[in-house]
């Protein structure tokens, strides 16, 4: 019982600590400069079987070294939700030239949307109290 607890625990912390590490880095997005990119890759791609995400890929120059990056934004993407990855594969084809945002001190850091998805909180709300109860009961 005290094991199960503890794992509980370990994986809660795991949890937390995960979420709001995205929610720092997008938030600090919000502040970043951006330059022009193009995309170079934009497809479905199957994870776990039968959950479906957007895999985007682009390239970017900063004082003139090229970069490479794939993050469409901070958090969760269309996982698990092949409508909202279809909307990210249309909205980003491959071939569109793209703003990419990019951490000043850390340029192979990037973004195409700044700031933290909706997705995040969604499982923020939903299963962080859902391993909360786990961890009481």
């Amino acid at each position: 019982m005290v094991l199960e607890k503890l794992l509980v625990l370990l994986l809660f912390s795991l949890f937390l600590a995960a979420i709001f590490h995205t929610i720092y880095w997008g938030n600090r997005s919000k502040a970043w400069p951006s330059t022009k990119g193009r995309i170079t890759n934009s497809k479905i791609v199957t994870h776990m079987g039968n959950a479906h995400g957007p895999r985007v890929g682009y390239q970017y120059i900063v004082n003139g070294s090229m970069y490479e990056s794939n993050r469409i934004a901070f958090g969760f993407v269309g996982g698990f939700i092949r409508t909202l990855s279809g909307g990210y594969i249309k909205q980003y084809p491959k071939g569109k030239p793209v703003r990419v945002f990019y951490n000043p001190n850390k340029p192979e850091m990037a973004t195409l949307e700044v700031g933290v998805t909706l997705e995040t909180y969604i499982w923020l709300f939903i299963f962080g109290p859902l391993l909360l109860i786990g961890l009481i009961a």
